[in-house]
């Protein structure tokens, strides 16, 4: 995965707490991406790419 640029860390199985920021954080990705499928009815490889980039924009610069 690191070919990919993606940086891998793991957390011990005795510790479920130390995934929660991970798990909200694809929680409030996948409700968006599914809103923007559901609102703009993005089809096929391109608009879906395109759409998972404007979600990642979108999340990114939220304000917590």
């Amino acid at each position: 995965m690191e070919a990919h640029g993606i940086l891998q860390q793991f957390t011990a199985a005795e510790a479920p707490w130390q995934h929660g920021v991970v798990e909200r954080s694809g929680g409030v990705w996948k409700s968006a991406a599914l809103k923007v499928v559901q609102d703009v009815g993005a089809r096929g490889f391109v608009e879906m790419r395109r759409m998972a980039m404007m979600v990642n924009w979108a999340k990114n610069a939220r304000v917590n």
